[in-house]
């Protein structure tokens, strides 16, 4: 009797479907964590299981399937990516070979081996790079420790409890002087739905710095990034210290020393979540920063733009959702706290910064290019557009945001127990004049300018300062409200490129 050859399990369509998770780490594991394309990961493998027991119903053997739904799975995880005519050579060539095996009673285990060794090649070369770089980082470290280093704060127990305190960081929420001066946008809309609720609106706010991870963690930590950061090489782009800074922040390490617990509205970018809050808000469907690009390489947005539409719809549809979500739900997190319970509240809600999702009265859009994140000279280059139409759509949604964040106030007030203090604040302004890779071409002006408005209860309340800098947020906070000892830092902002976050150039006054 002819003894049968061991067979190889066909490992290569797991591996297909776990390249486009480990290609878009490749590009961007300097601000992921490891486990940030978990689910979508094991998503895309249960499918391929899925596929292959189907595939095995209907012709017999696990081997022979794996060859007709591996193109099939190819044109489902990178369809847009690979483009119509490729998916079609795949499609044909998966009927091909579906019939073809379906006629003939023959083994495909032969062709397993150097199929699997291929793809494992595929999948060895992007995880060596990745493991390379790492191996070579020479990425910025933490000065400080967040629970050695947390402001000491003092509170009254005669007085009641402390107030809660909201933090909503509005990302790309500009100054109201400069959008006064250079975008479609009225008093009425920028000031008054917050001033008529009794917010100080500082008109002339700065940020430090032009990006989201370097300007929030500054803020949380209270001091300038140059004396937070040991940064050995400038030209390195790690951001990952930074998440970690912000998720371990000296902001919430303070609060928690005098018994806050703390609540999470997370935005999907994943450097401005918190480690551990007590409480993370977040809908049900919510898709994370891997997410997004992942599935926007896929079939569906192909198939979208088949149909006339634009290719991006499901996600733009989901960041509204998870948009209206955080303003929908902002007044219920105290939901399930006794009332003595002080709350911190971090919300960080990534609009009007792009995708451009709303327009003036919060209807949907169908941008024609795909989902993106992208500002400044990114979101021209992706949108073949220029500062003009930058411009119109960012108010058409900045008009949006605020109109949304003055009906999530009134929930805010109407459900505290006692008057909160509410911070409303941009990390950043908007970048319609915003080159990238070049200090010289930018508007400083427009993107270190910052929405800055606070409430505070009417026993502390205190004037601020038209140009305070974001830089100080908590410090202030902390000496008026829990007499802090604390040191105002200089209004200074810094420049830094895309690809080189901590090359910092001081520009502005």
């Amino acid at each position: 009797m002819k003894r049968q050859q061991p067979g190889f399990w066909p490992l290569y369509p797991f591996v297909v479907a776990a390249l486009p998770v480990v290609h878009f780490y490749l590009g961007n594991f300097r601000m992921l964590e490891p486990g940030d394309g978990a689910r979508i990961l094991v998503a895309y493998l249960g499918l391929t299981a899925l596929a292959l027991a189907l595939g095995r119903m209907v012709w017999g053997q696990t081997h022979r399937a794996a060859l007709v739904v591996t193109p099939v799975l190819l044109v489902f995880f990178k369809g847009d990516a690979l483009g119509p005519a490729a998916c079609l050579a795949l499609l044909a060539a998966a009927i091909f070979a579906g019939f073809w095996l379906k006629r003939k009673t023959i083994s495909a285990r032969a062709i397993t081996l150097p199929l699997n060794m291929a793809a494992l090649v595929f999948l060895a070369l992007p995880l060596a790079r990745i493991g390379w770089a790492e191996i070579r980082n020479s990425a910025p470290v933490a000065l400080r420790h967040p629970a050695e280093e947390a402001p000491q704060l003092h509170w009254n127990t005669d007085q009641g409890p402390p107030p809660d305190v909201y933090y909503l960081l509005i990302d790309g929420l500009g100054q109201p002087e400069q959008l006064a001066r250079e975008y479609p946008l009225t008093d009425q809309v920028l000031r008054q739905a917050l001033s008529r609720r009794g917010f100080q609106v500082l008109e002339r706010s700065r940020s430090s710095y032009g990006q989201t991870a370097l300007s929030v963690a500054s803020t949380l930590n209270l001091d300038h990034l140059q004396n937070l950061l040991q940064i050995p090489d400038p030209s390195n782009s790690d951001r990952r210290i930074l998440g970690t800074m912000i998720g371990n922040s000296l902001a919430v390490s303070a609060l928690r020393q005098v018994g806050y617990q703390v609540a999470s509205f997370p935005s999907g970018y994943p450097i401005t979540r918190l480690k551990a809050p007590d409480h993370r808000w977040q809908p049900k469907l919510n898709p994370s920063f891997v997410e997004y690009y992942v599935l926007d390489d896929g079939l569906l947005p192909l198939l979208l733009k088949g149909l006339g539409r634009g290719p991006s719809g499901l996600s733009h549809a989901l960041r509204r959702h998870r948009l209206e979500f955080i303003w929908d739900q902002l007044p219920a997190a105290r939901a399930g706290l006794d009332d003595s319970q002080p709350l911190f509240v971090f919300a960080h809600i990534l609009a009007p910064h792009p995708p451009f999702v709303f327009d003036r009265s919060g209807k949907p859009t169908n941008p024609p290019v795909k989902f993106g994140f992208a500002d400044g000279s990114h979101w021209r280059d992706a949108h073949g557009a220029d500062a003009q139409q930058y411009k119109a759509q960012y108010s058409d949604q900045f008009a949006y945001v605020m109109r949304r964040l003055g009906e999530a106030v009134d929930g805010i007030l109407a459900h505290s127990p006692r008057p909160p203090v509410i911070i409303i604040q941009g990390d950043h302004g908007p970048g319609a004049a915003l080159d990238w890779e070049n200090a010289a071409t930018s508007d400083h002006q427009e993107r270190f300018g910052i929405f800055n408005a606070w409430l505070l209860p009417p026993d502390i309340a205190a004037s601020l300062a038209e140009d305070e800098t974001a830089v100080n947020t908590f410090g202030i906070l902390f000496e008026r409200v829990f007499a802090a000892e604390w040191e105002s830092r200089p209004s200074r902002q810094w420049f830094s490129t895309s690809s080189q976050p901590y090359e910092f150039s001081a520009v502005g006054p």
